[in-house]
């Protein structure tokens, strides 16, 4: 009973020294503009802020406003004066609580609990151990600022990829065993979420073996086996926003081919479009044109970001337009990324259900900062 008692009158000895106050307008993620004039924060707290130089962190001030104005403005909050000596000019390090039928919550380490800023410690602090606890929490949940899309501290602003890529073709008619394999890169910004871009490009090795002619006005048929080599530039533009994103841009493909190379295939150039709807930070689904290399051009998926792993699972399905023999396929995709805290880790399973074909793919990836 002793043990019970104690934690319940230090915690009433603190809200009676508490002063009650209003807010009247939210400055920043952490700086609030009181009735009486006098600007507060909450102690112990760093937040991103508006006038962050990485948009990313302007983003994630912007959704910490949000939430300050739904739960500070018009109610009544207990301030406890953490010290006489401020941070910056006639602006007080506070503690905040706001007293609820069952709980009396401290704003300062539900800020961290939801990621909205860094715990920063100082010497002889009483309740140390709880916003420890918090910021821990925040952490193993990748909420805020401790999710990769911010990465607190990392200074990378882009991620580099490469990635080895092979395809069997599991069909024995004709004699005909075809395989690919190739090497692709990819550069992507990681920081900036509502305005990005993405590089992609690599080459595609093939070995074509059958039947054929290059010159049919003759109609004679000769074996062939040969490699053909496709190059392609992928260049799109990234809009994100809560619930809804897009993705915009132009593909470049060239094929030189070991079998007819007198006739070589000229420079294909086609657009480059996605949408995303749902929860893009949780689970949306994506419609695509030309998502991926891989993929055939129409592709139609859902995107599984899952709260407590740093990963991306994209799960889906593509097809191609029957009146084009070449991509008159369907096809089923499995592509995920791990986030570690050095590098990425990259791995892509695609089966073509006409052809039989199988492709896998492997890459990694590093953060850089430019």
């Amino acid at each position: 009973m002793r043990t019970f008692f104690f934690p319940l009158i230090f915690l009433l000895s603190t809200l009676t020294l508490a002063e009650e106050v209003r807010i009247e307008k939210i400055l920043d993620a952490n700086l609030f503009l009181l009735e009486n004039g006098h600007k507060i924060k909450l102690a112990f707290v760093e937040t991103p802020s508006l006038d962050s130089a990485d948009s990313s962190f302007n983003d994630l001030a912007k959704r910490i406003i949000k939430y300050a104005r739904n739960n500070f403005l018009g109610v009544p909050l207990l301030m406890e004066i953490v010290s006489d000596t401020t941070l910056a000019k006639d602006v007080l390090p506070v503690r905040l609580y706001r007293k609820f039928p069952l709980e009396t919550l401290c704003y300062n380490i539900v800020y961290l609990e939801r990621g909205f800023g860094k715990y920063l410690p100082v010497a002889k602090q009483k309740d140390a151990e709880d916003f420890i606890k918090a910021e821990r929490k925040a952490k193993n949940e990748l909420r805020g600022i401790w999710n990769d899309r911010y990465r607190v501290g990392s200074g990378a602003n882009f991620s580099s990829q490469v990635s080895f890529y092979a395809e069997y073709l599991n069909n024995n008619e004709n004699d005909k065993q075809d395989y690919y394999y190739g090497l692709s890169f990819t550069f992507i910004n990681m920081n900036l979420r509502n305005n990005g871009f993405e590089i992609r490009g690599g080459v595609l090795s093939r070995r074509e073996k059958g039947v054929g002619c290059c010159d049919c006005s003759e109609f004679v048929l000769t074996p062939y086996d040969h490699t053909s080599m496709k190059n392609f530039i992928i260049l799109a533009g990234l809009l994100n926003w809560d619930y809804f994103g897009f993705r915009i841009g132009l593909s470049f493909f060239h094929t030189t081919r070991g079998y007819c190379s007198e006739n070589p295939f000229p420079v294909l150039v086609l657009p480059v479009f996605g949408i995303k709807l749902g929860r893009l930070d949780r689970l949306y689904f994506n419609f695509d044109f030309l998502r991926d290399e891989l993929l055939l051009p129409y592709s139609l998926g859902i995107t599984w970001l899952p709260r407590h792993l740093p990963m991306e699972i994209w799960s889906g399905v593509s097809m191609g337009p029957k009146e084009n023999e070449a991509f008159s396929n369907q096809a089923y995709g499995l592509m995920f990324t791990y986030k570690f805290k050095r590098f990425r880790l990259h791995g892509d399973a695609v089966y073509y259900f006409r052809n039989k074909h199988y492709a896998l793919r492997i890459g990694f990836g590093l953060p850089l900062s430019i």
